[in-house]
């Protein structure tokens, strides 16, 4: 065993991993929705920064990633202006978790609380956040880019 080797460490490094490649994955199944795939990618950072500020502050037993990512996407989509309905982000979250299944009704009682969780994590992200102003650096990376 090497020096300095944390077991726990190492599985937070993973969950992280795990946050950062469900939501990759997640936004890969939004893109039929999305028109700019620059945007896209903003989307994705500034979600991937949201994750990361919640969950130091909160634990990884306590919130399920999963949830908090969706809601993450979700509150990023709309402060970089490419908003989703609840109910599209729903369903594409329902069809990520449980691949088996047949697509979910709108009409049904696990929509209804699935979308309640959603909206409830979105709040919780919200609220641990304090405020949504974030000086994503893909911006300037991408202007240096073009330029």
């Amino acid at each position: 065993m090497r020096t300095g080797y944390d077991k726990m460490a190492d599985k937070l490094c993973s969950a992280q991993t795990c946050v950062h490649s469900l939501i990759h994955s997640f936004v890969c199944l939004c893109v039929c929705v999305c028109v700019d795939p620059h945007r896209n990618n903003l989307c994705i950072s500034t979600a991937i920064v949201y994750v990361h500020r919640f969950y130091m502050i909160h634990s990884f037993k306590a919130f399920h990633r999963t949830f908090v990512a969706t809601a993450a996407l979700f509150l990023a989509a709309k402060v970089e202006e490419q908003p989703r309905k609840l109910e599209v982000v729903a369903k594409i979250h329902y069809s990520y978790v449980n691949r088996e299944v047949p697509p979910l009704d709108s009409q049904s009682e696990v929509y209804k609380k699935l979308s309640d969780d959603i909206a409830y994590h979105e709040l919780l992200v919200l609220e641990t956040l304090g405020g949504l102003y974030l000086e994503n650096s893909l911006r300037f990376i991408s202007w240096v880019c073009d330029v």
